[in-house]
């Protein structure tokens, strides 16, 4: 079996060095062909949708996906085999991991090929030395713009929020390969994806209470709140997205419930007492936002870790 170590780290830090950290990396929705893994598989192309699903199923889905998760350097044919069929590894493993790549390009190459056919377009995935990796420049998929958004600087994160968001919305880690189960690079994809998309959206939160969109703030803020289990963070962009509303009461309640709940701990953090104590004060939102944020001038200081 392979031995590599399936830590979370090694997802962020391989996909650190993607090449896609500048604004003009990324393309405007749209541009090109692009992949969603959440839920079913979707291919996209132009105003097209694809399911994918039923054409890439059983074993030939979970290479897809193993190589989609896996996409930081090639993977051998042994190593991809070990993976996606453990101790049921078949008798040729080498030409089990073939013939699914070769149904996967047969079944989504033909998809995203030129429509004059004058020029051949590249695989989606490569073959490399004894093994084989996704072909991004071929084919972006959402969980790329994800991890690259941790790759990006300032500005290339910007851009992200303001026009690839909608990749995420509405997008939970436990929606990712719903129907393979039994592999350990699965679940810590899944734990990897769960952090990840909780910092996505609160970073977005703060994005749009910063430019002024107060009613997306608050919807982001309160399903981040809710979904990874009522986390400090989450909270304190829900009581200021409240506040920018003018529902300083409905802060208060968030507030006061939070505190209240069994499975919180006792112990209130200092910046959301401070926090809730400012808006029974009456102090102006401007204030409160800045003394709750760090007094935070940019909308982007808010660290993706």
């Amino acid at each position: 079996m392979n031995t590599e170590s399936h830590d979370t780290m090694n997802f962020e830090c391989a996909n650190t060095d993607c090449g896609l950290r500048g604004q003009s990396s990324w393309p405007s929705p749209g541009d090109k062909p692009f992949l969603r893994t959440f839920g079913r598989l979707r291919l996209e192309v132009g105003l097209d949708t694809v399911d994918l699903d039923e054409l890439v199923d059983g074993k030939t889905g979970e290479v897809l996906h193993y190589l989609l998760t896996h996409d930081r350097a090639p993977s051998t044919k042994l190593t991809i085999a070990s993976e996606v069929w453990g101790l049921s590894l078949p008798s040729h493993p080498a030409a089990a991991v073939e013939n699914a790549v070769s149904r996967i390009r047969r079944c989504i190459d033909p998809l995203i090929s030129p429509l004059s056919g004058e020029t051949e377009t590249a695989s989606v995935i490569l073959t490399t030395c004894g093994g084989y990796r996704w072909n991004e420049d071929v084919l972006l998929h959402d969980l790329r713009v994800l991890s690259g958004a941790f790759a990006c600087d300032r500005r290339g994160r910007k851009h992200i929020l303001e026009h690839h968001a909608d990749v995420f919305t509405g997008c939970d880690a436990r929606h990712f390969a719903a129907g393979l189960s039994g592999h350990r690079w699965v679940d810590d994809y899944r734990n990897w994806l769960s952090i990840r998309l909780q910092r996505f959206h609160l970073e977005l939160t703060k994005h749009l209470l910063d430019t002024g969109n107060v009613e997306d703030s608050c919807w982001h803020a309160e399903l981040a709140y809710e979904r990874y289990s009522w986390s400090d963070d989450a909270l304190l962009l829900v009581m200021l997205a409240y506040c920018a509303m003018g529902e300083r009461s409905a802060a208060l309640q968030t507030y006061k419930h939070h505190c209240a709940a069994d499975d919180v701990d006792t112990a209130v953090r200092p910046d959301l007492v401070d926090l809730a104590n400012g808006i029974c004060a009456g102090e102006a939102v401007s204030e409160l936002t800045a003394r709750a944020l760090g007094h935070q001038s940019t909308p982007l200081q808010m660290a993706l870790l």
